[in-house]
């Protein structure tokens, strides 16, 4: 277990109100003492400790973390690269991903995210938007 839960901040947050100490909620809850001073470093320096904001603020950080599908599938990412470098238009690609090709994995991604992919660092790296 890497991250910690919403009722484990709870019961940091109420231990807290107790004056208790890190090395006694890190007991509490089975963690080490430095995971407890971490957690409340990054949510309790200018407010009390909160357990219900340091859950929002965890929950916007996995929100931020969500990666694309031409990030996660090497064989979609080379199929689109392949076709971009054809001269094929990001519509073409999709339409043939959804139709025709590339039904091994069922992945298919929209034309948006192809052009996001084009214009993006890498994508300029590979000379894509010249296609």
């Amino acid at each position: 277990m890497k991250h910690l839960t919403y009722n484990e901040r709870k019961i940091i947050e109420e231990m807290l109100l107790w004056q208790q100490s890190h090395r006694s909620i890190g007991k509490r809850l089975g963690r080490d003492h430095t995971v407890i001073s971490n957690e409340i470093k990054k949510n309790g320096l200018l407010y009390p400790y909160s357990a219900d904001r340091a859950q929002l603020r965890y929950e916007r950080f996995l929100r931020g973390k969500k990666r694309k599908k031409i990030d996660e599938h090497l064989e979609l990412r080379k199929y689109v690269i392949e076709k971009i470098q054809e001269d094929w238009s990001p519509q073409q690609v999709e339409g043939r991903l959804k139709k025709y090709e590339y039904r091994t994995m069922k992945e298919t991604i929209s034309h948006e995210t192809i052009y996001q992919f084009v214009f993006s660092k890498e994508g300029r790296a590979l000379g894509l938007p010249q296609h």
